[in-house]
């Protein structure tokens, strides 16, 4: 789905993401780790749209979308999640989810100011939509709440509804068990392996060794910008560098 080759990110002169390769597998759920300062978010910032590349390409089902906008990346099929939550925490859960729907929606300005038919059925298939995402990460009998009065693990779990409501076919996941309890992180974890079932492909950042091993497919390991190894989880896992660059082994 998603192939980077040779990606370099130069910040002047610093080179954050130095020649990285990658290939994300259709239907397949990739972990990308890392030590704090590897390089990790910057180069998921590159796939989607947010930090252009210094040199190299990336490309998505075949098409080169190197130093592509994100609204449009997100048209196309790729959504994402970022480290640092981003909600409208004044509104309420329904409508959280909903703004992720409002890249699909078909009506316009002049539409949406004098609230035409067209429109208020639009917005009842986004109101739909977005209720049963939240139905698949376990929300929707929070619909009416306030996003801020959510606990700090729903409020991961909404953003990737929101995420979900852009009918993505590649997901982007940036640290998704940041902060989470023990129990928290096996319902996310029960949660990617279901969204991978529902045929998206996922791509996923997450420090918790326990998390990516547990979920992955296929994992890669940045290490000072540079991709120190990939495999299986049981592979990189035994990977002596790996355990010396992650792990703090000897």
């Amino acid at each position: 789905m998603i192939k980077a080759e040779n990606v370099l990110v130069q910040f002047g002169g610093i080179s954050a993401v130095n020649h990285v390769s990658i290939h994300v597998r259709k239907g397949q759920i990739t972990g990308l780790i890392g030590p704090n300062g590897a390089g990790k978010t910057t180069f998921f910032n590159c796939i989607s749209g947010v930090q252009n590349v210094t040199e190299g390409k990336i490309y998505y089902e075949g098409r080169d979308i190197t130093n592509g906008r994100g609204f449009k990346l997100c048209e196309e099929g790729i959504a994402r999640t970022y480290q640092n939550i981003n909600l409208f925490h004044s509104l309420s859960v329904l409508d959280n989810a909903m703004i992720g729907k409002h890249c699909r929606t078909n009506y316009g300005f002049f539409s949406a100011l004098f609230g035409t038919p067209k429109m208020r059925r639009e917005e009842e298939k986004a109101r739909t939509d977005a209720l049963e995402k939240l139905k698949i990460v376990g929300l929707e009998h929070k619909k009416d709440l306030r996003a801020g009065q959510l606990p700090y693990g729903e409020q991961r779990l909404l953003e990737i509804a929101r995420a979900l409501c852009t009918e993505p076919k590649v997901l982007l996941l940036d640290e998704p068990a940041a902060g989470m309890n023990a129990t928290e992180k096996v319902v996310l974890n029960d949660l990617i392996k279901k969204i991978a079932s529902m045929g998206i492909t996922v791509l996923v950042i997450e420090h918790d060794m326990d998390v990516i091993m547990n979920i992955s497919d296929y994992v890669y390991v940045m290490n000072d910008g540079f991709l120190l190894a990939e495999g299986k989880p049981e592979e990189v896992q035994n990977n002596p560098e790996v355990i010396t660059a992650y792990l703090g082994g000897n």
